[in-house]
């Protein structure tokens, strides 16, 4: 599947990256997927996310927003979403806090609350496979249920 991968930081520095779509690119690479980022970092015009959005041709949409760039968040999928009709998870500080305010937004679909590494695994495996798991935990559909949370991998080396 072909995920993109947002970024909305609206910091200007190459000193902040996120080390969870880091995690999250190696583990969808590792699954067979195809990733690609859409990285706001020293701002993208109207035009590059609609040209990275028609080339990349994305089957599923990932952004992570914490509460000083939900704003920009918000943009960049409403942008996307009007380009083309795709699934956006959006997880990170904000939507772990405060999903209410995630999925009260028409740009974003699903909540990703705290560690969501392996529920966005098994979200693609369920769409592959034809039909939306809405039971997989740490993920909020909109007009679903709040989801299970999934415990905390201790095991930090597994």
């Amino acid at each position: 599947m072909r995920v993109l991968l947002v970024y909305p930081n609206i910091v200007e520095s190459p000193k902040d990256i996120s080390i969870g779509l880091g995690i999250i690119s190696a583990l969808l690479k590792q699954n067979n997927h195809f990733v690609d980022l859409l990285d706001n970092t020293f701002g993208l015009t109207d035009e590059d996310i609609v040209d990275k959005v028609k080339v990349f041709d994305p089957e599923l949409v990932a952004v992570t927003a914490a509460s000083n760039d939900l704003n920009r968040a918000i943009e960049i999928c409403t942008l996307i979403k009007k380009q083309k009709e795709v699934m956006v998870v959006c997880g990170g500080y904000h939507a772990t806090v405060a999903p209410e305010d995630i999925l009260k937004e028409d740009c974003f679909d699903v909540a990703a609350i705290g560690e969501a590494e392996y529920s966005l695994i098994e979200l693609i495996d369920s769409i592959e496979k034809g039909e939306v798991d809405y039971s997989i935990e740490n993920l909020w559909f909109k007009g679903k249920e709040k989801p299970e949370i999934r415990h905390l991998n201790i095991d930090l080396d597994s």
